[in-house]
């Protein structure tokens, strides 16, 4: 076996690689590697400008035991709108949610439904990008479905 050093393997792709796939990842009670796609995965939709309020389905759903961060950055008229929400499909408790804005701001909301679908509240002009800035589901896609449904069964999120 040809032996490597650190400096020289972070800078061949194929080497570091096959060392990831030698080695476990890591698991609850189980020492390994962090998965790859908690700290890279990154897609981005831009939530289109309007001055009818909308509400637009951008998750299918947030599947048990994962997590989701969403940044929503856009300008509503005068004030720029900056929310970072954080996710949490748990096993006991359900969805648990937070959001961090630095100034409160109800042009721009998420909203989740029964199913753990996702959706976005768009409540007047407002231009702005909705992204994942991580998640620990590599299979989650980020949508942008305009809805035009029932919202009783929706829960703010955050």
């Amino acid at each position: 076996m040809e032996k490597l050093y650190l400096n020289e393997a972070i800078k061949d792709t194929q080497v570091i690689e096959v060392i990831r796939n030698q080695l476990p990842e890591a698991a609850s009670g189980k020492k390994g590697l962090q998965s790859s796609f908690c700290y890279s995965y990154n897609q981005a939709i831009v939530i289109p400008n309007g001055t009818e309020k909308s509400y637009y389905k951008i998750i299918d759903s947030i599947q048990i035991s994962h997590a989701i961060c969403i940044e929503i950055m856009g300008k509503a008229g005068e004030n720029t709108c900056a929310k970072i929400y954080n996710i949490l499909n748990s096993t006991a408790k359900g969805i648990i949610a937070k959001c961090t804005e630095i100034e409160p701001s109800d042009t721009i909301l998420l909203y989740i439904d029964d199913a753990g679908s996702l959706y976005v509240y768009r409540g007047g002009p407002f231009v702005s990008m909705l992204r994942i800035v991580t998640t620990t589901d590599s299979s989650l896609k980020l949508k942008l479905e305009t809805y035009n449904g029932e919202v009783k069964q929706f829960t703010l999120v955050g």
